[in-house]
């Protein structure tokens, strides 16, 4: 299932639920690509820098074209958005899961 507009819509539980990290986090900490898909969900909506991190590609759907790759990203910093797939060159995150929108997430 790919990400679309009507797959955004949420209920006000659902969102909710999505803005707690109910749809769970992947820690990521090597330099592999991370596809959101091979984790379960249609795509991560917060990726939190658990320490400097750089990013070699970041895929978010959400951003206006530009990205953030080669930026250092200091711990603590939370990236939002609709990202499907990133890479990291250095650092660790936790990448939240957007709830599967075809279970309502609740």
């Amino acid at each position: 299932m790919g990400f679309n507009a009507d797959s955004a819509r949420l209920s006000v539980r659902a969102a909710m639920n999505h803005s707690l990290g109910q749809g769970g986090r992947t820690f990521i900490n090597d330099t592999e690509v991370t596809n959101a898909v091979d984790y379960e969900c249609d795509f991560y909506h917060t990726i939190l820098c658990l320490e400097d991190t750089v990013f070699t590609t970041l895929t978010d759907l959400s951003a206006d074209g530009n990205t953030e790759t080669g930026v250092l990203f200091t711990a603590g910093t939370q990236i939002y958005g609709v990202i499907t797939t990133f890479t990291l060159a250095s650092g660790s995150v936790h990448a939240y899961k957007a709830l599967r929108t075809n279970t309502g997430g609740e």
